[in-house]
């Protein structure tokens, strides 16, 4: 088996589509030995990200602009790389290799070229069974707690990061005494993953961040219709449940729109009021996980929501 260690730069990722500015990458045996390294200019045929040339940056490509203009585009080297990826029981490895991967995905997209496909396992997933390390360290921290030295000056070119992971995976193979890749993998119950499954995950992930952002703006636009019945007095009430009293929400009911808006229907039918913000005598309706501690030692009087919109507080009062 062969082991292809590969990284990416990007020029942007503006439009939410990475542009490859370059492909470095290092193919070694089983045991590490470097059978071919090379780093891929690419022209992105897009601008820079101008934080990538600022000295303040905290990521500096290793060409400059001129060097990447001149070579040819992803779509030129779309052979040269697919063969690359393609060659017969060979496993891909890049730390954090999420980022790259999806480069490459967005560089197929864009150029309408087949997608190249592959299984992969994440160094940084590896290293952080291998130190217990709970923190998604980078490449360069990995690095400098395994006593390998690296230049710091390189980082962030291709071929040198691709290098760089390899050292690593190296070094916590021979800690383990040169187990196989099989057997660490199987030790810290690691898969070796695919594409293809990357695709379908990042799909799921798309699917339910839209799903997210529907929903909170949902709970915005509900929050915003509170709005209108603050400090408002019912003119005709069904009920004088609540006369003279007034309440107000803590944070943490806002974020439940529904139940909040329950609650104050229930308040405006009962000719009482409520108010944005907490004003000296009001009744501050909190949820069922609220901190209390603040409002026993100010006195501050509260009500659960579930509560009041059950009619439990009510028929407590009376």
């Amino acid at each position: 088996m062969k082991y292809l260690f590969y990284d990416c730069e990007c020029a942007n990722s503006f439009d939410k589509i990475s542009k490859i500015c370059s492909l470095g990458y290092v193919l070694t045996d089983e045991k590490f030995n470097i059978i071919k390294e090379e780093d891929i200019i690419i022209n992105p045929e897009d601008k820079f990200d101008y934080h990538l040339f600022l000295n303040k940056s905290d990521i500096h490509l290793a060409y400059d602009r001129k060097t990447f203009y001149k070579a040819k585009n992803f779509k030129d080297n779309y052979n040269k790389i697919l063969e690359l990826f393609n060659q017969e029981d060979i496993l891909v490895f890049g730390f954090s290799i999420d980022n790259d991967i999806r480069y490459l995905l967005d560089a197929c997209k864009r150029y309408k070229l087949p997608f190249i496909k592959f299984r992969y396992v994440d160094i940084q997933v590896v290293y952080k069974a291998f130190a217990g390390d709970a923190l998604k360290t980078g490449l360069d921290n990995a690095a400098k707690k395994l006593n390998i030295d690296e230049n710091v000056l390189m980082l962030h070119k291709s071929d040198y990061d691709a290098y760089l992971s390899m050292k690593i995976l190296e070094k916590i193979v021979k800690t383990l005494d040169n187990k196989s890749m099989d057997e660490i993998l199987s030790i810290y119950n690691i898969d070796v993953l695919d594409v293809d499954t990357f695709i379908n995950l990042s799909i799921e992930r798309k699917k339910r961040k839209e799903l997210a952002a529907r929903l909170r703006l949902e709970q915005v636009l509900k929050v915003k219709s509170l709005t209108e019945l603050y400090d408002k007095l019912n003119s005709n009430p069904t009920n004088n449940k609540y006369a003279g009293m007034t309440f107000c929400y803590s944070k943490q009911v806002i974020k439940f729109a529904d139940k909040a808006i329950k609650a104050q229907k229930e308040i405006y039918d009962g000719c009482g009021i409520t108010t944005k913000d907490y004003i000296d005598g009001a009744i501050v309706i909190v949820g069922h996980k609220e901190k209390l501690e603040e409002y026993n030692e100010k006195g501050i009087k509260y009500i659960s929501v579930d509560e009041l919109i059950s009619g439990w507080f009510y028929a407590w009062c009376k």
